[in-house]
C-alpha cells in the first residue's frame, strides 16, 4: 500500500478539530450576549457565525486535499 495516499495526523486532527467551531463560537457570543443580558440571542448569534466560519475552514481543508492528491509522486 501507497503510504504517500494517507493523510498526515495533522491533517487528520485539523479536520476532526473544524467541527468545534460552532461551540467555540457559541460560548464566546453566550459569553458576550450575557454581558448583555441576552444570552439566547448572543449563543444564536455566536452559533451562527460559528457554522459560517466551520464553512470556511472545511472548503479550505478540501481545497488543501484536492491539491495533494493531484500533485504528482
Amino acid at each position: 500500500m501507497n503510504r504517500k495516499a494517507h493523510l498526515p495526523w495533522n491533517m487528520i486532527v485539523k479536520f476532526l478539530i473544524i467541527g468545534l467551531d460552532v461551540v467555540v463560537f457559541a460560548v464566546i457570543g453566550y459569553l458576550i450576549g450575557r454581558h448583555y443580558g441576552m444570552e439566547v440571542y448572543g449563543t444564536i448569534f455566536g452559533a451562527v457565525l460559528g457554522i459560517v466560519c466551520m464553512h470556511i475552514h472545511l472548503f479550505l481543508a478540501l481545497k488543501r486535499v484536492e491539491k495533494r492528491k493531484s500533485r504528482p509522486g
